[in-house]
């Protein structure tokens, strides 16, 4: 069980079997979530009483029986409302106790947990400082996708199509990875919604609205990464049966009896170049390539992938210290979040030892 910050019984109702009898109505708080109890006056002497056998001396006497009455708040409401306040003061005094062993015992834990509790043991509700660290594992995994992407465009624009292709398979592992987990914490957060207050409920939510849109934001990217290797394959098909086409046009002109003269003629003579980089070039393109040899076009292109890896670079290097910023911020919340998570239970103590001290105080001036 939790932590529990606070316990009353603001209120009781009447109930009606073979006699009337009344039923107290106990709410509970805690770090997490909040819950409401309901027993009869039998059941809080059947736990005084366990508290006695094991000789535990209980801070604050439970309210007596009463023989005379019968349990109706039609016959006598002022009784039912000193009963009610003695079973509150009872229970918030057993809670405050410096005795951690009246909290230890089952019957103090089953006393206060409802049948909702009885049966949620499968659903493993998950503390506010569990359900943090399982954000923070999932951010930790879009991280690595994300460091599996930078590493395979890098890789790519080196030609190391091998280093690339292992770069960009670590990076679909992990977003399986994450879409699993992240399901798994989807599921258990509907199945707990009725279990957890309205700030913790919003707040799980929105860590989770923040992840979601973190792993659509990889998974755009994953699919253009398929989408623009698929089309370098086309690409490279459709180079290759051109440069099938064109050699078995030469050997066709060769066979037709074309003189190794004329060939060395056109060899040493101005070569007019009919190089094609596509279907259709852009003017660009034909700017920078015109006049331009195979080997200055080659030393073009290193020029411009040397360009690209000091841009990639420089970009890497913000996107670290990003990362580095967020996570500073990230645990600077956290902290504050534990801080005032701390500071409401002590809060809530002051506040239970100011009740009590104003209702005793009541009690020695009507004395």
């Amino acid at each position: 069980m939790e932590k529990i910050l606070k316990i009353s019984i603001p209120n009781c109702s009447q109930r009606q079997k073979s006699k009337p009898y009344m039923v107290y109505h106990i709410s509970i708080t805690t770090t997490v979530r909040s819950w409401t109890v309901q027993h009869r006056y039998n059941e809080f002497f059947n736990l005084n009483k366990k508290f006695l056998d094991l000789g535990l001396k209980p801070p604050l006497e439970l309210p007596p029986k009463s023989f005379i009455f019968s349990f109706t708040s039609f016959d006598n409401p002022k009784f039912v409302e000193n009963r009610r306040q003695g079973l509150e003061e009872y229970l918030q005094a057993v809670l405050a106790s410096k005795d951690e062993r009246f909290k230890k015992l089952p019957e103090w834990k089953e006393f206060l947990e409802n049948q909702a509790d009885q049966g949620k043991n499968s659903l493993d509700l998950k503390s506010s400082e569990q359900w943090l660290d399982e954000c923070r594992d999932l951010n930790l995994v879009i991280n690595e996708i994300r460091t599996c992407i930078a590493e395979r465009n890098k890789f790519a624009f080196r030609n190391d199509t091998a280093a690339a292709c292992e770069a960009i398979v670590q990076a679909r592992k992990n977003h399986n990875v994450l879409c699993t987990r992240y399901s798994s914490l989807e599921r258990e957060l509907h199945c707990q919604k009725p279990l957890l207050s309205k700030g913790e409920l919003s707040r799980r939510q929105d860590l989770l609205e923040n992840i979601r849109v973190k792993k659509e934001q990889l998974e755009k990217q994953l699919r253009n990464i398929k989408f623009n290797e698929d089309l370098s394959f086309d690409q490279m098909v459709t180079t290759s049966n051109n440069s099938v086409y064109y050699s078995s046009k030469v050997n066709s002109s060769i066979d037709n009896g074309l003189s190794n003269s004329s060939i060395n003629h056109n060899t040493s003579g101005k070569f007019k170049s009919r190089r094609k980089f596509g279907v259709n070039i852009s003017q660009e393109v034909k700017e920078k390539t015109q006049g331009l040899d195979n080997v200055q076009i080659l030393q073009l292109q290193k020029d411009m992938l040397n360009d690209q890896d000091k841009t990639l670079e420089q970009f890497s290097a913000i996107l670290n210290r990003q990362h580095r910023l967020g996570e500073t911020i990230n645990q600077e919340f956290s902290l504050q979040s534990e801080l005032l998570e701390d500071l409401d239970g002590h809060v809530n103590k002051v506040n239970q030892g100011l009740s009590q001290a104003d209702k005793r105080m009541k009690k020695v001036l009507k004395k």
